[in-house]
Protein backbone atom coordinates (compact mmCIF):
# COMPACT_ATOMS: atom_id res chain seq x y z
CA UNK A 1 0.00 0.00 0.00
CA UNK A 2 2.80 2.32 0.95
CA UNK A 3 4.60 1.50 -2.31
CA UNK A 4 1.37 2.17 -4.19
CA UNK A 5 0.98 5.56 -2.52
CA UNK A 6 4.58 6.36 -3.29
CA UNK A 7 4.06 5.33 -6.92
CA UNK A 8 0.94 7.49 -7.13
CA UNK A 9 2.82 10.39 -5.59
CA UNK A 10 5.68 9.91 -8.01
CA UNK A 11 3.28 9.80 -10.95
CA UNK A 12 1.60 13.00 -9.76
CA UNK A 13 4.97 14.69 -9.37
CA UNK A 14 5.95 13.66 -12.89
CA UNK A 15 2.66 15.02 -14.23
CA UNK A 16 3.12 18.29 -12.42
CA UNK A 17 6.73 18.59 -13.56
CA UNK A 18 5.72 17.80 -17.13
CA UNK A 19 3.02 20.46 -16.94
CA UNK A 20 5.44 23.00 -15.52
CA UNK A 21 7.99 22.24 -18.20
CA UNK A 22 5.34 22.57 -20.89
CA UNK A 23 4.15 25.85 -19.44
CA UNK A 24 7.72 27.07 -19.11
CA UNK A 25 8.39 26.13 -22.73
CA UNK A 26 5.33 28.05 -23.86
CA UNK A 27 6.36 31.05 -21.79
CA UNK A 28 9.86 30.86 -23.21
CA UNK A 29 8.50 30.72 -26.76
CA UNK A 30 6.21 33.65 -26.03
CA UNK A 31 9.11 35.62 -24.56
CA UNK A 32 11.09 35.07 -27.75
CA UNK A 33 8.28 36.15 -30.07
CA UNK A 34 9.46 39.14 -32.13
CA UNK A 35 8.14 42.57 -31.18
CA UNK A 36 6.01 44.02 -33.95
CA UNK A 37 6.79 47.63 -34.86
CA UNK A 38 6.10 49.88 -37.84
CA UNK A 39 8.48 52.42 -39.34
CA UNK A 40 7.06 55.27 -41.42
CA UNK A 41 9.33 56.52 -44.21
CA UNK A 42 9.32 60.16 -45.25
CA UNK A 43 9.34 59.26 -48.93
CA UNK A 44 8.71 56.28 -51.19
CA UNK A 45 11.01 53.29 -50.75
CA UNK A 46 14.19 53.91 -52.72
CA UNK A 47 17.96 53.90 -52.22
CA UNK A 48 17.63 56.62 -49.56
CA UNK A 49 16.18 53.87 -47.36
CA UNK A 50 18.62 51.18 -48.49
CA UNK A 51 19.79 50.53 -44.94
CA UNK A 52 16.25 49.87 -43.74
CA UNK A 53 15.56 47.63 -46.74
CA UNK A 54 18.76 45.70 -45.98
CA UNK A 55 17.81 45.36 -42.30
CA UNK A 56 14.54 43.77 -43.41
CA UNK A 57 15.79 41.57 -46.24
CA UNK A 58 19.07 40.50 -44.61
CA UNK A 59 17.38 39.65 -41.33
CA UNK A 60 18.99 42.24 -39.04
CA UNK A 61 15.66 43.30 -37.57
CA UNK A 62 14.64 39.68 -37.04
CA UNK A 63 17.94 38.93 -35.31
CA UNK A 64 17.30 41.90 -33.02
CA UNK A 65 13.94 40.43 -32.02
CA UNK A 66 11.81 42.72 -34.16
CA UNK A 67 9.12 42.13 -36.74
CA UNK A 68 9.25 45.38 -38.73
CA UNK A 69 6.63 46.67 -41.15
CA UNK A 70 7.88 49.44 -43.45
CA UNK A 71 5.31 51.99 -44.61
CA UNK A 72 6.23 54.05 -47.66
CA UNK A 73 5.91 57.81 -47.46
CA UNK A 74 5.19 60.34 -50.17
CA UNK A 75 4.27 63.97 -50.83
CA UNK A 76 1.10 63.77 -48.71
CA UNK A 77 2.59 61.73 -45.84
CA UNK A 78 3.89 63.39 -42.67
CA UNK A 79 5.94 60.84 -40.71
CA UNK A 80 5.91 63.04 -37.59
CA UNK A 81 2.11 63.04 -37.51
CA UNK A 82 1.92 59.29 -38.10
CA UNK A 83 4.40 58.47 -35.33
CA UNK A 84 2.97 60.96 -32.84
CA UNK A 85 -0.54 59.56 -33.43
CA UNK A 86 0.58 55.97 -32.89
CA UNK A 87 0.15 54.79 -36.49
CA UNK A 88 3.86 53.90 -36.43
CA UNK A 89 6.36 53.45 -33.61
CA UNK A 90 9.33 54.81 -35.58
CA UNK A 91 9.72 57.27 -38.39
CA UNK A 92 12.27 58.73 -40.78
CA UNK A 93 12.33 62.52 -41.05
CA UNK A 94 13.88 64.26 -44.05
CA UNK A 95 15.86 66.61 -41.83
CA UNK A 96 16.81 67.27 -38.23
CA UNK A 97 15.13 70.64 -38.76
CA UNK A 98 11.78 68.92 -39.25
CA UNK A 99 12.05 67.35 -35.79
CA UNK A 100 13.16 70.59 -34.14
CA UNK A 101 10.14 72.42 -35.50
CA UNK A 102 7.83 69.60 -34.42
CA UNK A 103 9.27 69.22 -30.91
CA UNK A 104 9.18 72.99 -30.39
CA UNK A 105 5.43 72.85 -31.07
CA UNK A 106 5.01 70.35 -28.26
CA UNK A 107 4.85 67.21 -30.42
CA UNK A 108 6.56 64.53 -28.29
CA UNK A 109 9.04 63.17 -30.85
CA UNK A 110 12.79 62.75 -30.50
CA UNK A 111 15.59 61.74 -32.89
CA UNK A 112 17.49 58.55 -32.03
CA UNK A 113 19.89 58.29 -35.02
CA UNK A 114 20.85 60.31 -38.10
CA UNK A 115 21.59 58.47 -41.32
CA UNK A 116 23.13 61.35 -43.26
CA UNK A 117 25.73 63.31 -41.33
CA UNK A 118 25.54 65.95 -44.06
CA UNK A 119 22.12 66.83 -45.39
CA UNK A 120 22.07 66.38 -49.20
CA UNK A 121 19.72 69.33 -49.79
CA UNK A 122 20.92 71.79 -52.44
CA UNK A 123 19.85 74.50 -54.85
CA UNK A 124 20.55 73.65 -58.47
CA UNK A 125 21.12 76.16 -61.26
CA UNK A 126 22.13 76.02 -64.91
CA UNK A 127 25.47 77.33 -66.16
CA UNK A 128 25.33 80.35 -68.41
CA UNK A 129 22.36 81.92 -66.60
CA UNK A 130 24.33 84.50 -64.63
CA UNK A 131 24.45 82.45 -61.43
CA UNK A 132 27.86 81.51 -60.06
CA UNK A 133 27.45 82.24 -56.34
CA UNK A 134 24.49 82.32 -53.90
CA UNK A 135 24.32 86.13 -53.98
CA UNK A 136 23.34 85.85 -57.65
CA UNK A 137 19.98 84.38 -56.60
CA UNK A 138 18.82 87.89 -55.73
CA UNK A 139 15.99 88.90 -58.05
CA UNK A 140 15.48 85.33 -59.32
CA UNK A 141 12.67 82.79 -59.23
CA UNK A 142 13.50 79.84 -56.97
CA UNK A 143 11.54 76.61 -57.13
CA UNK A 144 11.13 74.56 -53.96
CA UNK A 145 9.03 71.68 -52.69
CA UNK A 146 6.37 72.88 -50.26
CA UNK A 147 8.07 71.20 -47.28
CA UNK A 148 11.41 72.91 -48.03
CA UNK A 149 10.36 76.45 -47.21
CA UNK A 150 12.24 76.65 -43.93
CA UNK A 151 15.41 75.35 -45.59
CA UNK A 152 15.17 78.04 -48.27
CA UNK A 153 14.72 80.77 -45.66
CA UNK A 154 17.64 79.43 -43.62
CA UNK A 155 19.90 79.23 -46.68
CA UNK A 156 19.08 82.75 -47.86
CA UNK A 157 19.72 84.05 -44.36
CA UNK A 158 23.13 82.40 -44.24
CA UNK A 159 24.18 83.76 -47.65
CA UNK A 160 22.84 87.26 -47.01
CA UNK A 161 19.99 87.34 -49.53
CA UNK A 162 16.72 88.78 -48.12
CA UNK A 163 13.70 86.56 -48.72
CA UNK A 164 11.85 89.53 -50.19
CA UNK A 165 14.45 89.74 -52.95
CA UNK A 166 13.52 86.37 -54.49
CA UNK A 167 10.32 84.95 -55.94
CA UNK A 168 9.40 81.59 -54.47
CA UNK A 169 7.62 79.07 -56.69
CA UNK A 170 6.32 75.71 -55.46
CA UNK A 171 7.39 72.82 -57.72
CA UNK A 172 7.15 69.04 -57.68
CA UNK A 173 9.83 66.55 -56.83
CA UNK A 174 11.82 66.77 -60.09
CA UNK A 175 13.79 69.57 -61.75
CA UNK A 176 11.85 69.82 -65.00
CA UNK A 177 10.86 73.46 -64.17
CA UNK A 178 14.57 74.31 -64.01
CA UNK A 179 15.28 72.49 -67.27
CA UNK A 180 12.47 74.45 -68.94
CA UNK A 181 13.70 77.77 -67.48
CA UNK A 182 10.51 78.33 -65.50
CA UNK A 183 12.75 79.03 -62.51
CA UNK A 184 16.39 80.13 -62.22
CA UNK A 185 17.18 77.74 -59.37
CA UNK A 186 15.44 74.80 -57.76
CA UNK A 187 15.85 72.61 -54.70
CA UNK A 188 16.72 68.92 -54.81
CA UNK A 189 18.86 66.34 -53.06
CA UNK A 190 22.30 65.98 -54.64
CA UNK A 191 22.19 62.22 -54.14
CA UNK A 192 18.96 61.69 -56.08
CA UNK A 193 19.93 60.80 -59.64
CA UNK A 194 16.29 60.46 -60.67
CA UNK A 195 15.38 63.87 -59.29
CA UNK A 196 18.23 65.61 -61.11
CA UNK A 197 18.11 63.61 -64.37
CA UNK A 198 16.34 66.44 -66.20
CA UNK A 199 19.34 68.77 -65.74
CA UNK A 200 22.54 66.73 -66.27
CA UNK A 201 24.67 69.89 -66.72
CA UNK A 202 23.35 71.66 -63.64
CA UNK A 203 25.55 72.88 -60.83
CA UNK A 204 24.46 73.35 -57.25
CA UNK A 205 24.98 75.01 -53.89
CA UNK A 206 25.02 72.30 -51.19
CA UNK A 207 23.37 74.04 -48.25
CA UNK A 208 25.49 72.15 -45.72
CA UNK A 209 28.57 73.89 -47.12
CA UNK A 210 26.99 77.25 -46.37
CA UNK A 211 26.44 76.67 -42.68
CA UNK A 212 23.21 74.65 -42.62
CA UNK A 213 24.49 71.74 -40.55
CA UNK A 214 21.24 69.82 -40.59
CA UNK A 215 21.41 66.03 -40.73
CA UNK A 216 19.26 63.95 -43.09
CA UNK A 217 17.04 60.86 -42.99
CA UNK A 218 16.76 61.01 -39.21
CA UNK A 219 15.31 58.05 -37.31
CA UNK A 220 12.94 59.13 -34.56
CA UNK A 221 10.32 57.89 -32.16
CA UNK A 222 8.15 59.26 -29.37
CA UNK A 223 9.32 60.23 -25.90
CA UNK A 224 6.88 57.64 -24.55
CA UNK A 225 8.49 54.85 -26.60
CA UNK A 226 11.92 55.84 -25.28
CA UNK A 227 10.68 55.91 -21.69
CA UNK A 228 8.61 52.71 -21.73
CA UNK A 229 10.40 50.46 -24.25
CA UNK A 230 14.06 51.52 -24.38
CA UNK A 231 15.15 47.98 -25.27
CA UNK A 232 12.96 48.05 -28.37
CA UNK A 233 14.35 51.45 -29.39
CA UNK A 234 17.90 50.21 -28.87
CA UNK A 235 17.22 47.10 -30.94
CA UNK A 236 15.67 49.14 -33.76
CA UNK A 237 18.59 51.59 -33.89
CA UNK A 238 21.12 48.76 -33.74
CA UNK A 239 19.54 46.76 -36.56
CA UNK A 240 18.91 49.83 -38.73
CA UNK A 241 22.54 50.93 -38.55
CA UNK A 242 23.65 47.34 -39.16
CA UNK A 243 21.54 47.52 -42.29
CA UNK A 244 23.27 50.71 -43.41
CA UNK A 245 26.73 49.29 -42.72
CA UNK A 246 25.85 46.23 -44.81
CA UNK A 247 24.31 48.34 -47.59
CA UNK A 248 27.44 50.49 -47.90
CA UNK A 249 29.63 47.39 -48.07
CA UNK A 250 27.33 45.61 -50.56
CA UNK A 251 25.71 48.43 -52.59
CA UNK A 252 24.61 46.28 -55.55
CA UNK A 253 22.94 43.73 -53.30
CA UNK A 254 21.43 46.51 -51.19
CA UNK A 255 19.83 48.05 -54.27
CA UNK A 256 18.31 44.68 -55.10
CA UNK A 257 16.80 44.61 -51.62
CA UNK A 258 15.31 48.04 -52.34
CA UNK A 259 13.97 46.84 -55.71
CA UNK A 260 12.30 43.89 -53.97
CA UNK A 261 10.41 46.29 -51.68
CA UNK A 262 9.48 48.93 -54.28
CA UNK A 263 8.22 49.32 -57.81
CA UNK A 264 8.86 51.62 -60.74
CA UNK A 265 12.54 52.17 -59.95
CA UNK A 266 15.60 52.03 -62.20
CA UNK A 267 18.20 49.71 -60.68
CA UNK A 268 21.21 51.47 -62.31
CA UNK A 269 19.94 54.86 -61.15
CA UNK A 270 19.33 53.64 -57.60
CA UNK A 271 22.83 52.15 -57.53
CA UNK A 272 24.36 55.43 -58.71
CA UNK A 273 22.47 57.35 -56.05
CA UNK A 274 23.48 54.98 -53.26
CA UNK A 275 27.15 55.33 -54.16
CA UNK A 276 26.77 59.12 -54.08
CA UNK A 277 25.18 58.88 -50.63
CA UNK A 278 27.96 57.00 -48.88
CA UNK A 279 30.32 59.98 -48.26
CA UNK A 280 27.42 61.84 -46.64
CA UNK A 281 26.58 58.93 -44.32
CA UNK A 282 29.94 57.99 -42.89
CA UNK A 283 32.78 60.26 -41.91
CA UNK A 284 35.35 60.80 -39.15
CA UNK A 285 32.57 61.19 -36.59
CA UNK A 286 30.85 57.88 -37.39
CA UNK A 287 34.17 56.06 -37.47
CA UNK A 288 34.76 57.22 -33.90
CA UNK A 289 31.26 57.30 -32.43
CA UNK A 290 29.30 54.86 -34.58
CA UNK A 291 26.84 55.16 -37.44
CA UNK A 292 23.86 57.33 -36.61
CA UNK A 293 25.69 59.54 -34.10
CA UNK A 294 24.38 63.10 -33.89
CA UNK A 295 26.78 65.96 -33.20
CA UNK A 296 25.31 68.19 -30.47
CA UNK A 297 27.04 71.22 -32.04
CA UNK A 298 25.25 70.61 -35.35
CA UNK A 299 21.85 70.49 -33.66
CA UNK A 300 22.63 73.63 -31.69
CA UNK A 301 23.77 75.43 -34.86
CA UNK A 302 20.62 74.31 -36.67
CA UNK A 303 18.46 75.57 -33.83
CA UNK A 304 20.23 78.94 -33.93
CA UNK A 305 19.40 79.28 -37.62
CA UNK A 306 15.73 78.48 -37.04
CA UNK A 307 15.59 81.09 -34.27
CA UNK A 308 17.42 83.68 -36.39
CA UNK A 309 14.92 83.16 -39.22
CA UNK A 310 11.97 83.38 -36.78
CA UNK A 311 10.87 79.80 -37.38
CA UNK A 312 11.50 78.98 -33.72
CA UNK A 313 10.54 81.50 -31.05
CA UNK A 314 13.47 80.80 -28.76
CA UNK A 315 16.36 78.45 -28.06
CA UNK A 316 15.44 75.28 -26.20
CA UNK A 317 17.68 72.65 -24.57
CA UNK A 318 18.95 70.51 -27.44
CA UNK A 319 18.31 67.28 -25.53
CA UNK A 320 14.65 68.00 -26.15
CA UNK A 321 15.23 67.19 -29.80
CA UNK A 322 17.55 64.18 -29.87
CA UNK A 323 19.44 61.57 -27.87
CA UNK A 324 22.60 59.57 -28.60
CA UNK A 325 21.95 57.09 -25.79
CA UNK A 326 21.16 54.32 -28.29
CA UNK A 327 24.30 54.88 -30.37
CA UNK A 328 27.27 54.36 -28.02
CA UNK A 329 28.53 50.78 -28.28
CA UNK A 330 25.37 49.83 -30.18
CA UNK A 331 26.06 50.75 -33.82
CA UNK A 332 28.87 49.85 -36.25
CA UNK A 333 31.81 52.26 -36.43
CA UNK A 334 32.11 52.98 -40.14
Amino acid sequence: MRHSQQASGLALAVMLLTGLLATGGASSAAAKAPVKVTVQLAWLMNDESAGIAAAVKQGFYRQAGLDVTVKAGGPSVDPVVNVASGQAQFGVANSSGDLMLAAAQGIPVKAVAATYQKHPFAFFYLPGTGITRPADLRGKKIGIQATARYLLEAFLFKVGVPLKDVTVVTIGSNLVPLAEHQVAAASAWVINAGQTAAVPRAKYFLTYNYGLEFTGMVLFTTSKEIATRPAVVKAFVHASMQGWAWAMSHPKLAVRDVMDMASGLSEPMEYKTLLTSIPLIRDAVTRKQGLGYMLPSAWEQGEHILVDTHQLKKMLPIDRFFTNRFIAGNTPKE
